[in-house]
């Protein structure tokens, strides 16, 4: 045992100098082969697992300091093996101050492997003083900066060696981004997003680079797959206008970005929770790209009723509906001043009530969609059927915009939806037909006493019209349905 540390230690003095004397029998970094630095990284693991990234060097200011850091290509926390323990040991002149010292890098680079060599350091420092050291302090600092500084300039050099190691460490650094303020922009440089305009993850420094004219916003959305982005109701304004947008995979990426607030002045936007505000900026900047169409859908008579109907049909969950001042391929999305990895979050942190926080929701339909044309017909043919299709429709939304659903519910919509789907392809529907239309059907086969039958019942219908009491809705300048005396 003796035997192998005093080997180590023997490892660690040749090589971590810089600049390396004869007399001191040091050798200067180009010096030393690739074998030596595996066989000294193997000794610091303890296994044969080779390293990704090598930092050696040495520092005049603002302290002397010569250092030998590893990043390694794995990492043990991915394995459920739990945190990762600091594996860098501080000398002064040779003499071992501590190893596996965890106060000379943030905890965020816990990965980090190695030696540090700090003449400054006096030797009869305290165990128990230097925590509070400016000595490691400095230390720590300038380490830091030329960690994430090695970082970013292989990440220049290799982008597709760096996207390997990245895909396993991503996580330290979007760590950092939550606890360090100081090293933030060093941070946001190497941390990689999916975007609108590219297949391949892009750098904030290229998403600033590929903004429009006069665009000062960095828009961000949460999709944990660039497939997921695109197809999204919070996306369609951004596909018409060109204006990019960086698509954030998990979860704490928003709580990241909200901390940060700006990068190089450009503040970051989430498109979901602040979609309004938003979509007032694209349409006042791109009017002719965002035009609405002027005709077809629900015709203009019946949006209010319809409005209305929709907000009644989904009350437990919906207190809003308004009609879109767009056209768009979406039938409609969820408005909300929380978005989806925020509400994840929170239902991670308390499981038990994420579902009750689902309620008051804002709905925006889009009256041109063939679906909304639709199902404001079947309200009218079949109301049963139209309640049911009303809520898979606000399930769709949902799913869309990433907030749970009840499943079971869900499940049982599902079923009897296709359960007439099923009746309507087989040709065995005509017994779940309403009454009128049934009637009309044996008229073309029997005669007039069967149309007697049908507007009998149309009579029937039409004296129960009669007796309620009409109240006319409209639709304000902001989209909302109020009665017509209230505008």
């Amino acid at each position: 045992f003796f035997f192998k540390q005093k080997t180590a230690y023997e490892i660690a003095q040749r090589l971590v100098g810089s600049e390396m004397c004869i007399r001191d029998r040091y050798r200067s970094k180009n010096d030393v082969s690739e074998d030596e630095y595996q066989s000294f990284f193997d000794h610091l693991l303890g296994n044969k697992i080779p390293f990704k990234y090598l930092l050696h060097y040495s520092s005049d200011v603002p302290l002397s300091i010569k250092a030998l850091l590893y990043i390694p290509s794995t990492h043990s926390e991915k394995m459920g093996m739990g945190q990762e323990s600091s594996q860098v040991s501080l000398y002064s002149r040779k003499i071992l101050i501590k190893s596996n010292m965890s106060e000379l890098l943030p905890k965020y680079l816990r990965f980090v492997k190695g030696v540090v060599d700090c003449e400054d350091i006096p030797l009869n420092i305290s165990r128990e003083t230097y925590q509070g050291s400016a000595h490691i302090e400095k230390i720590k600092s300038t380490i830091t900066k030329r960690v994430l500084k090695m970082l970013e300039d292989e990440m220049k050099k290799n982008i597709d060696g760096y996207m390997k190691w990245y895909g396993e460490f991503n996580h330290f650094l979007k760590e950092g981004l939550a606890m360090d303020q100081e090293n933030s922009e060093s941070l946001l440089r190497i941390i990689r997003f999916g975007c609108s305009y590219s297949e391949a993850s892009v750098s904030l420094d290229d998403y600033l680079s590929k903004m429009e004219k006069d665009q000062q916003k960095i828009y961000y959305l949460f999709a944990s797959k660039r497939e997921q982005g695109l197809t999204s109701p919070y996306f369609e304004p951004f596909a018409s206008t060109g204006v990019p947008v960086l698509f954030t995979e998990q979860h704490f990426d928003e709580m990241c970005l909200k901390n940060l607030g700006n990068y190089k002045s450009h503040p970051f936007v989430n498109v979901e929770s602040n979609f309004e505000e938003v979509l007032k900026e694209l349409e006042a900047k791109y009017p002719d790209k965002l035009k609405s169409k002027t005709s077809g859908g629900i015709p203009e008579g019946e949006v209010s009723s319809f409005c209305l109907w929709l907000r009644n049909e989904l009350s437990t969950k919906v207190n809003k509906v308004t009609v879109a001042k767009r056209s768009g391929i979406s039938p409609g999305l969820i408005i909300t001043q929380i978005s989806s990895s925020m509400r994840q979050l929170m239902a991670m942190m308390d499981p038990q009530n994420s579902m009750n926080t689902i309620k008051d929701l804002h709905l925006e339909i889009n009256v041109f969609h063939p679906l909304i044309e639709k199902l404001n017909i079947l309200r009218k043919t079949d109301p049963p059927l139209a309640s049911i299709l009303s809520k898979s429709f606000l399930d769709y939304l949902m799913t869309s915009a990433q907030i749970p659903i009840n499943i079971t519910e869900h499940t049982k919509r599902n079923l009897i939806l296709m359960e007439k789907v099923a009746e309507i392809r087989t040709g065995s529907a005509e017994a779940n037909e309403p009454r009128v239309r049934r009637a009309e059907k044996r008229q073309a086969k029997t005669g007039p006493s069967v149309l007697n039958e049908a507007n009998q019942v149309k009579k029937e219908k039409k004296d129960k019209k009669d007796h309620v009491p009409k109240q006319e809705f409209i639709i304000n300048d902001k989209g909302e349905v109020v009665e017509a005396d209230k505008k």
